[in-house]
């Protein structure tokens, strides 16, 4: 697995995406957004164009694995076999709206990262390559609300796990990937 990393307008997605397309013909795209608004239904849509048909995209509907009772790694492993194409490679993007999702529907920390844990282990046991795009969230000021300071809580959590089951993690600044683990 390799995490890439960085803040909104990093770069991070065109540089994963360019990744992914360097490890394997056929690809697979997990989408995590959900297009709440005009300005996000426009970055999904963005973010379509950018790929070709050498692409299938498998979407991640927001809070999946949580709604009812928790995923655990087999649950995820399900949701994920036979879309991956043979000899492929996964793309997830984005960790970030992932966790948003789980937590509008009600998880807390303790719950998010346990279904991040379930979430690594069904991708590390897939038997390709997979890209996760995950957005920086430890680089600002404390959040003024506490949903803020819990949203960002949780999602420093699951980075960091992503990071330590990661044999690669790149951080993008401005456009600029920097390996910073493998």
């Amino acid at each position: 697995m390799i995490l890439v990393t960085g803040g909104c307008r990093s770069g991070k997605s065109a540089h994963a995406q360019q990744l992914a397309e360097s490890l394997a013909p056929r690809r697979l795209y997990v989408a995590t957004a959900e297009a709440s608004d005009e300005a996000m239904r426009q970055r999904i849509e963005r973010h379509r164009q950018a790929r070709d048909a050498t692409w299938a995209t498998l979407e991640l509907p927001a809070g999946m694995g949580y709604r009812r009772e928790p995923f655990d790694a087999g649950d995820f492993a399900r949701f994920f076999s036979g879309h991956v194409p043979q000899g492929g490679v996964l793309l997830f993007d984005c960790l970030t709206l992932w966790v948003a999702g789980i937590m509008y529907h009600g998880a807390g920390e303790k719950v998010v990262c346990a279904l991040g844990a379930a979430l690594f282990s069904a991708l590390g046991s897939l038997g390709c390559p997979v890209v996760v795009v995950s957005n920086e969230v430890g680089l600002g000021g404390i959040a003024a609300t506490r949903a803020g300071r819990e949203f960002c809580d949780a999602a420093g959590m699951v980075n960091q796990l992503a990071a330590s089951v990661s044999e690669r993690v790149v951080f993008v600044v401005s456009g600029v990937p920097v390996t910073i683990k493998g």
